[in-house]
């Protein structure tokens, strides 16, 4: 039986005018690594994704999803926790370039426990990191609260300006979301 998408899209300038956003993190379950950069998928998996999560919090100023926003908002990775520990560390590797799709972002929307019911819940979803390309893509996702819908979800790919060490060469593709996300907020008011 093929699933049916339902739009449940809403504007992102409601989203932004919403009482309510919170930042839930980066969700790896989906992500797949492509290169010989990943040759330790057991570190990428129980250090790496939380490392790179906790970016958000240990160098907040620099990595503020809100400030592309021009918004306040909170911050809560347990939303995306789950999601990440439970990764099995022999699928994340691939030699395919990877595509998620909208109904999969819903499946993980209905996977996440929110603590509230008003606003919104901003989650990364990365579809892959490619070193032999240095380069990344993401889904930027919205969740309503109330329903747990995913009700606006872009994806943008965004290239690797190198980074001294593993965890910061990856973390300047989380960087470089976060100014896409700025560069892009004119074009994305408007729909």
């Amino acid at each position: 039986m093929n699933e049916v998408w339902k739009n449940t899209n809403v504007k992102y300038s409601s989203i932004l005018a919403a009482s309510n956003l919170v930042f839930g993190g980066i969700d790896y379950s989906l992500a797949k690594m492509i290169g010989q950069d990943f040759n330790d998928p057991n570190n990428i998996v129980h250090y790496m994704y939380g490392a790179w999560n906790e970016l958000f919090i240990s160098e907040s100023n620099k990595y503020n999803v809100f400030t592309p926003l021009n918004r306040p908002g909170m911050v809560n990775l347990g939303i995306v926790e789950k999601n990440n520990i439970s990764v099995d560390p022999s699928t994340i590797r691939t030699n395919i370039i990877p595509t998620i799709n909208r109904s999969e972002l819903q499946k993980l929307a209905n996977s996440y426990t929110f603590d509230f019911n008003e606003g919104y819940v901003m989650i990364f979803v990365p579809e892959y990191y490619c070193k032999p390309y240095q380069n990344s893509s993401y889904w930027v996702m919205f969740v309503s609260a109330e329903t747990k819908n995913v009700v606006w979800a872009k994806p943008l790919k965004i290239q690797c300006k190198g980074g001294f060490g593993f965890k910061n060469y990856w973390a300047t593709t989380i960087l470089g979301l976060i100014q896409e996300m700025g560069k892009r907020q004119k074009t994305w008011k408007k729909r």
